[in-house]
């Protein structure tokens, strides 16, 4: 635990539940901590509600459960919790910072506030009401208290990575760039594979406009596992940045195809979706993959914010198809008078088949690159399924996400994507051709 590996602790004390231990109120309790540091929030629940069935007097570790709770924005427990934990010993800390829980979840911060100075009166060394006092004080947009909380609560355990990560985010709104990013590397060598910490350090590049830096941590945050789902669509934004359209519709792409397995609810990734499909819709139709552009543009029609840009592209997608139907047809109408000319001069159908024969040698005498090139050029021409395998960049070397390194098994994407893929040229720059993804699944 002390080592921060949780799943390593998680396996040793499953074997002690197995071996007679099942009922011990320690093991569950520790269990519990490690599913919380895991972020395995229905797991730890259920691992609290289990101790409160064995001792329901028991307000040891309950503070954690309270926090669970929180994120969980369960109402109604917290409150039935706070009741209880006030019933059996209202002087205890773990029971104020239950109830400071309880009245944060009901914004009322200033009271929330008050439960947690209380509780640090009763224990000063109670590291858990520091950095909820800083949390609560970050929302009452106090920095000067909220900085000074979250420094007690490093004193008192310099691996408090919450600490760390509220001081960053302090620092963020306090637009001292250089300060956040420096508390968010303290974060994240403290908990490497947390999502969160990487995504923030990547935010901070992307203002400092560190274009490079900010996208190999949003890669790094997608391939440890994004918790929060957000580094596709903010990666995909420094694509943008750096005018690499191809790389853009890859991570939207990809990003969409994961929200329809997520089916997250939070309304800012609805908004990342809607603006994804947009630039997918754009960035087919301009392709001249009009049945792509359509299944892009329709999404749009889901979407109050784009649904208007999204009646244009179709209007637009079915000129194009209009206008390719009437190639078709004039170019068939010139083929058959061609025949019938050659029909009529067999000496013009010799010199056509003999400029035909030496089409095809110099077409073999070509690479199949420039052939792919040369094909991809007639949209009527199907794409060639020559895949371009290209290295990502190399990694940061100051930078502390080179701590936590990463395989270099391919990345398997959707059909949309291979297509994509195949109409770049050779120096675009894939992002996933080097990442093993291992997206920790939402309970």
């Amino acid at each position: 635990m002390e080592m921060s590996l949780s799943e390593e602790a998680l396996n040793i004390y499953t074997v002690y539940c197995q071996k007679g231990f099942a009922k011990s109120i320690y093991i569950k309790s520790q269990m519990a901590k490690c599913y919380d540091n895991l972020r395995e929030g229905r797991e730890c629940k259920q691992t609290f509600e289990y101790i409160r069935k064995l001792d329901p007097y028991n307000l040891d570790f309950m503070d954690i459960y309270s926090n669970v709770l929180f994120v969980l924005e369960e109402h109604v427990q917290l409150a039935i919790l706070a009741q209880e934990a006030c019933e059996i010993d209202k002087y205890k800390p773990e029971s104020c910072c239950i109830i400071g829980n309880y009245y944060s979840l009901q914004n009322e911060h200033y009271k929330a506030v008050n439960y947690f100075k209380r509780a640090l009166k009763l224990n000063p060394n109670y590291l858990q009401a520091w950095t909820l006092m800083g949390h609560e004080y970050m929302e009452l947009k106090n920095s000067t208290s909220a900085i000074q909380s979250y420094t007690n609560a490093i004193d008192l355990n310099p691996k408090d990575y919450r600490a760390w990560y509220g001081l960053g985010q302090t620092y963020e709104i306090l637009k001292l760039y250089s300060y956040s990013l420096y508390y968010y590397k303290q974060a994240y060598l403290l908990r490497p594979n947390d999502s969160r910490f990487i995504v923030a350090m990547g935010d901070v590049y992307a203002k400092l406009e560190k274009w490079d830096e900010a996208k190999r941590c949003f890669i790094k945050a997608y391939t440890v596992g994004d918790y929060e789902g957000s580094s596709l669509c903010k990666l995909a934004k420094v694509y943008e940045k750096l005018n690499e359209p191809i790389n853009v519709a890859i991570a939207y792409d990809q990003f969409s195809e994961d929200q329809k397995i997520l089916k997250s609810n939070s309304t800012l990734l609805t908004q990342e979706l809607s603006q994804a499909y947009k630039y997918l819709a754009n960035f087919y139709l301009k392709k001249m993959k009009l049945d792509n552009a359509y299944d892009a543009a329709t999404k749009c029609l889901e979407f109050a914010e784009t649904r208007q840009e999204a009646q244009s592209i179709l209007s637009q997608i079915a000129q194009s198809r209009n206008a390719l139907r009437e190639q078709e047809q004039s170019a068939a109408g010139s083929s058959t008078n061609v025949d019938m000319e050659i029909g009529s001069n067999p000496v013009q159908n010799d010199d056509l088949a003999s400029n035909n024969q030496m089409n095809q040698i110099n077409r073999h005498v070509l690479s199949p690159s420039l052939i792919a090139l040369d094909n991809s050029d007639n949209p009527n021409i199907n794409d060639t399924n020559t895949s371009l395998n290209l290295t990502s960049n190399q990694h940061m070397s100051t930078e502390p996400v080179n701590q936590a390194t990463s395989s270099s098994s391919e990345v398997p994407t959707n059909s949309n994507s291979t297509q994509i893929q195949q109409d770049s040229d050779s120096e675009s720059e894939h992002f996933f051709s080097n990442f093993n993804i291992k997206k920790r699944p939402l309970n």
